[in-house]
């Protein structure tokens, strides 16, 4: 159903062209080391990302290395897809990155976005709100506009294989929000954007640039939500969140299997607006007090301590305090929800992070590579991984690929550390480790790790019994609630052949490079091009060679029935000396040249034969036919006559409704008896009056005028006689 282009190089790939070139300061390579924020989304067996800021490290010609990163607006076309069904290894994504996620085109509609958000359900996503490079060079879109791909049919549209982009009109909603917390409820074709940031009076937003006043340098205090139910209809919502839920940029947002439609719980983050905390100003930073810092830290800290859960059915919400080993102030982390099977508890999985607070010389020194889990009903926290301060990262994007495992994609390093080695990695949620394989036909069934059933009670398979002190007495009610609708989930997948993951490696960088040459888009455009003209050419070829076909077969038809009738009525084409061959529709004479009078004969009049005598025995008796190539009487007719045959064919059947065939016939007088035979003699022809007597006709025409063909039927009755032996007894 999806269609896949380029690979994005994600490794060290070396561009061949560049070896002939002399100039030092050609790039030869480059090597990723951050996807930083891209918008993501699990959508059946793919995951889907858009958008975020890549950048990393460059080779030139020269030897020298520097770093890069690429303008937003250099790759505002491309989107990048994770197909889960292909099995890989963790050495084999150390090198070969662009193998496993591939890049394919998208609408050229919108710029690509950072801290963007990618609201979906299993039939399509849309590319909503985020900020966008600060460039004269971009058409920025409208503030009540988004993009949505359409991946699947659903309720009785139908979609070409590769799916279609389009535009969507917002309503109630504005897109000038970026880096909110979101959450995908595809069971309830539901998906929810809570808090982020926005523009001053919520007006237009962009990246940093030259113009102050487009920094997003508010925090939001709305939660959003569209209604995906219906394809190209969707509904929106804007609900304002209440005083006691502080609002936030960089948090997370997940759905619980709990109440009548699900509940929502929102956690971590930071209060630092996005315009500050994306700064690449070291100034903006040094401004930043202690005192400022301080409160930073503990506002980050009270959105570890205390959550937020909503009652999606009854549009409440709930304040609850949480206790255990609560992770330090976070933003920009990743979550995913796995229950245990009898669905008593329903466990939080958050990977990485930063503290969300700056530090004198640089914003990002403190990212986390470790795993926390949050119980849930009881509310209690527990570290489960370390992890490798080598390995930290923020601003990635996680997700759920099956009951007990987890896929970390992108995200940014410590300092200027470089994710190029574990780009992509799986978490396995019951060992609680990071995995070196990849097999999406290799799974478990969720078990509650021992470190979290020794603070919540119960097993593997689930009986929780601690419940947490809670701040609201009527919230048991919804957590305690098992949600009744149907959660599709679509693993386990189907692994790939081993053909398409052993591609060859590609010799040129996916990634999207200012080298001077063509657009990357380019060759593939022309290639589609140039294909569906041969494709067009080829269909003209088929609908000319069909067309001319048609055109045979119907003269095939029509000679065939015309020959039917030459062959039924050959006697009257011949007394009326026309050529019925099958190449002239008529004969004239002389038109077919001299040649083919050489011999004294006409076309169509037969030659005369030397008169034989016929010895008959004595019971016969013979009737004489009588000679019809009387010349003298049709010569007139035929000399500048054209004869078709429609004309043929009319004339035989006006003369067959009025032959004498169809009225009753005379019965003839017996023959004369049979004269001696005498020598042979040449024949004669007979005088126009001389018909046999058997032979009716209609009345003759007056003497005074010449026979024509229409006051002269004739029928091979009216010409020829039957020559028939006649019994003793007849006789």
């Amino acid at each position: 159903m999806r269609v896949t282009g380029r690979f994005l190089s994600l490794g060290t790939v070396v561009l061949a062209a560049a070896v002939e070139k002399r100039d030092s300061t050609e790039v030869i390579s480059k090597t990723i080391c951050y996807w930083d924020r891209p918008q993501s989304a699990l959508i059946r067996d793919t995951i889907y990302l858009d958008g975020g800021l890549i950048g990393g490290q460059e080779t030139l010609k020269g030897g020298v290395v520097q770093p890069y990163q690429e303008s937003l607006s250099q790759y505002q076309s491309l989107l990048y897809e994770i197909d889960l069904r292909q099995p890989f290894t963790q050495d084999f994504i150390r090198g070969n990155v662009s193998r496993v996620i591939q890049e394919s085109y998208r609408s050229e509609e919108n710029p690509q976005v950072r801290f963007g958000h990618m609201l979906a359900n299993d039939y399509e996503f849309i590319l909503y709100g985020g900020v966008m490079d600060e460039s004269d060079s971009i058409v920025y879109p409208d503030a009540n506009w988004a993009l949505a791909k359409d991946l699947y049919p659903n309720n009785g549209i139908s979609l070409p294989a590769s799916g279609r982009w389009r535009k969507v009109q917002l309503d109630g909603v504005t897109r000038y929000i970026a880096d909110g917390a979101y959450v995908n409820v595809p069971s309830e074709n539901l998906s929810f954007v809570f808090g982020g940031s926005r523009g001053e009076n919520w007006g237009e937003i962009r990246g940093n640039g030259p113009r102050k006043e487009h920094g997003p340098s508010k925090l939001s205090s709305q939660l959003i939500s569209v209604d995906l139910k219906n394809m190209g209809s969707e509904t929106w919502e804007n609900r304002t969140l209440p005083k006691a839920i502080p609002p936030r940029t960089g948090g997370e947002i997940v759905w619980l299997p709990t109440g009548q439609r699900g509940a929502l719980l929102a956690f971590g983050g930071t209060a630092m607006d996005l315009n500050t905390s994306t700064t690449s100003d070291p100034a903006v930073w040094a401004s930043i007090t202690d005192a400022k810092r301080a409160t930073l830290k503990e506002q980050g800290q009270k959105f570890m301590q205390e959550v937020h859960v909503y009652d999606i059915a009854n549009n409440k919400w709930y304040t609850q305090q949480t206790d255990g080993d609560i992770p330090p102030p976070t933003a920009e982390f990743c979550s995913v929800v796995a229950s245990s099977q009898d669905q008593a508890s329903h466990q939080i999985y958050m990977y990485g992070g930063y503290a969300g607070v700056p530090s004198d010389t640089a914003l990002f020194t403190d990212n986390y590579d470790q795993v926390y889990v949050l119980s849930i009903p009881s509310f209690k926290w527990t570290k489960v991984y370390a992890g490798n301060s080598d390995l930290s990262r923020r601003s990635h994007r996680c997700h759920k690929i099956s009951y007990n495992r987890l896929m970390v994609v992108g995200g940014v390093g410590r300092g200027s550390s470089c994710l190029r080695d574990e780009f992509l990695r799986v978490f396995n949620l019951n060992t609680l480790q990071f995995e070196e394989e990849y097999n999406p036909e290799n799974q478990s069934q969720y078990k509650v790790p021992k470190i979290i059933t020794d603070q919540i009670g119960g097993t593997e398979n689930g009986g929780a019994t601690l419940q947490a002190n809670w701040n609201d007495s009527s919230l048991p009610n919804l957590l305690m609630l098992k949600y009744p609708g149907n959660v599709t989930n679509y693993w386990p997948f189907i692994s790939l052949p081993a053909s398409n993951t052993n591609v060859s490696t590609p010799t040129a960088s996916a990634i999207p490079m200012n080298t001077g040459g063509l657009p990357g888009y380019v060759p593939p455009l022309l290639g589609s091009t140039f294909g569906l003209l041969i494709l067009f050419t080829i269909l003209c070829g088929v609908l000319f060679w069909l067309r001319r076909r048609k055109q045979r077969l119907r003269r095939l038809a029509s000679d065939s029935g015309a020959s039917t009738v030459i062959r039924k009525h050959r006697t009257w084409s011949w007394l009326m000396n026309v050529n019925i061959g099958d190449k002239e529709d008529y004969y004239h004479p002389g038109s077919e040249g001299k040649n083919q009078l050489d011999d004294g004969t006409l076309p169509g009049i037969p030659t005369y034969e030397e008169s034989r005598l016929v010895e008959a025995p004595e019971d016969t008796v013979i009737h004489e036919m009588p000679d019809t190539g009387v010349i003298g009487e049709l010569a007139a007719l035929a000399k500048d006559r054209k004869v078709t045959y429609v004309d043929q064919i009319e004339e035989i059947s006006n003369g067959s409704a009025s032959s004498p065939q169809s009225q009753p016939q005379p019965q003839p007088s017996p023959p004369p008896p049979p004269s001696p035979p005498s020598p042979p003699s040449p024949p004669s022809p007979p005088s126009p009056q001389s018909q046999p007597a058997s032979s009716p006709s209609p009345s003759p025409p007056s003497s005074q005028s010449p026979p024509t063909a229409s006051s002269r039927p004739l029928t091979n009755d009216s010409i020829l006689s039957v020559v028939s032996p006649m019994s003793s007894k007849e006789k």
